[in-house]
């Protein structure tokens, strides 16, 4: 059995592929919606309330309309989303990347043809970094640990920002 945590003081041990597993599983409700009717938290059980689902039912138009003045549009958070897993993946491939957080905001308004773009290249990242997690068995590195495991509330935060601004931009009742 592999174990993980091992190292880390006031940390249990605990199965590599449990863990790799569980990791997995949350990271792909965030991205592709629940995988049964019931979900870890996403708050329904559609397949398409994952990030996916979610983007690929909006207009580059909508994508592109800030809900609030000198707020961040949709086409924003999936930038911010796709550049953060371009730097997770960085990691993973064993380099270190180039900081500049603030570039990851820099895109917020999209045309039809960028609008795809941007969703396939979120989509690529997404699976590049859901094979590297899948592959990799050192997670003796607490900050490498810590930051693939914050790449899960990091989707979840953005699914449920798009989710709010798309409401007010469609003018649509609070149902979740």
């Amino acid at each position: 059995m592999k174990k993980v945590f091992s190292g880390v003081p006031g940390m249990s041990t605990m199965n590599i592929d449990r863990f790799r597993q569980a990791v997995l599983d949350l990271f792909a409700e965030a991205y592709e919606g629940p995988a049964e009717a019931w979900t870890w938290f996403v708050t329904y059980g559609d397949p398409n309330a994952g990030l996916f689902g979610t983007l690929a039912q909006l207009t580059a138009r909508e994508a592109s309309t800030p809900a609030i003045e000198a707020g961040n549009t949709i086409a924003a958070h999936t930038e911010n989303l796709r550049w953060s897993l371009a730097f997770a993946n960085t990691y993973f491939r064993g380099e270190v990347p180039e900081q500049g957080w603030e570039q990851s905001w820099a895109v917020q308004t999209v045309d039809d043809e960028q609008w795809k773009r941007l969703q396939a290249e979120l989509r690529r990242q997404y699976h590049t970094l859901y094979q590297a997690i899948e592959r990799h068995s050192d997670w003796s590195d607490e900050m490498f640990l810590r930051g693939t495991m914050a790449t899960i509330p990091h989707a979840a935060y953005h699914l449920r920002a798009i989710r709010q601004l798309v409401r007010i931009l469609r003018g649509s009742p609070k149902t979740d």
